[in-house]
């Protein structure tokens, strides 16, 4: 397990890095407003993502289960694969149908001419389709427990699709170029992972494959029919403040706005490649009864993720301004973002946290928590987002969103800890979250008192930046040690495969 953690945390700090790397480069080649049409292109993209249909998260699960035989398993994968096709299919046509409508009449004010941004609605549309047949390929070798493979596709895949755009954009700096060769990387390495997954999964093939198995699909359908709901909510939760954004003001405060969920993503970075490692075991130990090896590895593996996370999230949060600065170098850019960023920031360490119950939930093919706490959500979201940014602006949707996030996902861990894992209230949230959370913002705030540079360079930044992570996670780390004797060795848990 600690081979596939480390493969996973380099796919996701690739993911994370070049995030920080190119987002700049776009904004400094193409400009503000063509960078808010990438953002809104980002929304619709998220908003195709649902059609997923909860399918790479059961296709994970099943492969990863001991009671399932392997020919099962492969007529299970082939039937999926055929179901992402006409999936794929679907989202170009919903592309071409819809495209000139939304961005004629739904977004509220841009210089950006409408002709163009229906074109690239249209190319985004079917590279999102791609994008889920390339994840479901992924997800299926994450369920093999492949995890360092599943990972190199995701580097070449970032890699390719964020970074050598760049080449051609240098030269032909403008939108449909920028898309078009975001569509031409996906496509090359989804059929390069599709072609090495056949080949891995070869030997499980039996000696009939219909072209649609039914009892593959009865089989994974609840569980399937769950993560899609949970997928609609989610995709509200996450994506209507930006949506409403889009629709009430200028396109420029979504272009802002983005700028801070790119940072926010980084902590779902740090939780993530923690999350994929331990699924497909506690699906296994869970499957086998053995609940309180999973639990074991549960409870450590989300300490150290906490350890992790508000640190970076309270380091960030206090500096906002100089961060956005160091990073871009464009002081306008850094003024504008900042008011979003402690509000986004603190959301994103709760849905880092949250990933990992999701794990446990996920474990026990029990979605019924997610789908209950989210459609309640949903009756704030709605009329609160448009009340929020239409009295507040954009800074009244980050912390609207904050406030769904922390009461989401407090309920979630009460409830899913409680349930399966004998957990109570008090050990969940001063171990996981009040103690090193309430430690990172202190101690950040403290060095920023201390040590803050008056009229810093992009060096001076970037030192000050550095040194205060340092600190707080040193604090933080400590503090959990010795508070709740935490032990940093997991050789004991990776021994607890067999």
């Amino acid at each position: 397990m600690h081979r596939n953690i480390i493969a996973n945390i380099a796919g996701r700090f690739w993911s994370t890095i070049s995030n920080f790397i190119f987002l700049p480069l776009y904004i400094h080649v193409l400009g503000v407003e063509n960078y808010a049409v990438i953002a809104f292109t980002l929304i619709v993209a998220g908003m195709l993502m649902v059609l997923d249909l909860g399918l790479s998260a059961s296709i994970t699960r099943e492969i990863a289960r001991r009671d399932v035989s392997d020919h099962e398993k492969y007529r299970t994968f082939r039937t999926l694969e055929k179901i992402y096709v006409v999936v794929l299919l679907v989202c170009g046509g919903v592309g071409l149908a819809l495209a000139q409508p939304v961005a004629i009449k739904f977004i509220s004010a841009t210089t950006v001419d409408r002709e163009l941004i229906a074109l690239c609605l249209k190319i985004i549309a079917w590279e999102a389709g791609l994008q889920l047949l390339f994840r479901f390929y992924v997800s299926a070798m994450m369920g093999l427990e492949r995890q360092v493979e599943a990972n190199i596709f995701n580097i070449v895949w970032g890699a390719a699709r964020n970074g050598l755009v760049l080449l051609p954009l240098l030269l032909w700096p403008t939108l449909p170029v920028f898309f078009t060769a975001q569509l031409v990387a996906t496509l090359v390495v989804m059929l390069v992972a599709g072609w090495r997954l056949g080949g891995v999964m070869a030997a499980w093939r039996p000696a009939a494959v219909p072209l649609i198995d039914w009892d593959a699909i009865r089989r994974i359908r609840g569980f399937a029919a769950g993560i899609f709901l949970i997928a609609i909510v989610a995709l509200v939760n996450t994506q209507l403040d930006r949506i409403v954004l889009s629709r009430l003001l200028n396109l420029e405060y979504l272009a802002y706005y983005n700028v801070a969920i790119a940072m926010g993503t980084g902590l779902i970075a740090i939780a993530s490649p923690f999350q994929a490692a331990i699924q497909p075991r506690m699906t296994a130990w869970f499957s086998e009864g053995r609940g309180g090896d999973a639990g074991a590895l549960y409870f450590r593996v989300t300490t150290l993720v906490a350890v992790l996370v508000f640190p970076v999230m309270a380091t960030i949060a206090v500096n906002a301004q100089m961060v956005v600065m160091a990073w871009t170098g464009n002081a306008d850019l850094a003024r504008n973002v900042a008011p979003f960023v402690p509000w986004v920031l603190a959301s994103y360490s709760l849905l880092a946290m949250s990933s990992l119950t999701y794990s446990v939930a996920l474990a026990n093919g029990y979605t019924r928590f997610n789908n209950v706490l989210g459609l309640i959500s949903l009756c704030v979201s709605i009329p609160g987002y448009w009340l929020a940014v239409s009295h507040f602006g954009a800074v009244g949707a980050a912390a609207l969103f904050f406030v769904i996030q922390f009461s989401v996902s407090t309920a979630f861990h009460v409830l899913v800890d409680g349930r399966f894992l004998g957990l109570g209230v008090v050990s969940t949230y001063l171990r996981l979250f009040l103690v090193p959370a309430a430690t990172a913002v202190a101690l950040a705030f403290a060095f920023a008192r201390v040590a803050a540079p008056s009229d810093p360079s992009r060096i001076m930044m970037i030192l000050y930046l550095g040194s205060s992570l340092a600190a707080v996670l040193a604090g933080v780390a400590l503090v959990v040690t010795l508070l709740f004797g935490m032990r940093w060795s997991f050789a004991d848990l990776g021994r607890g495969h067999g």
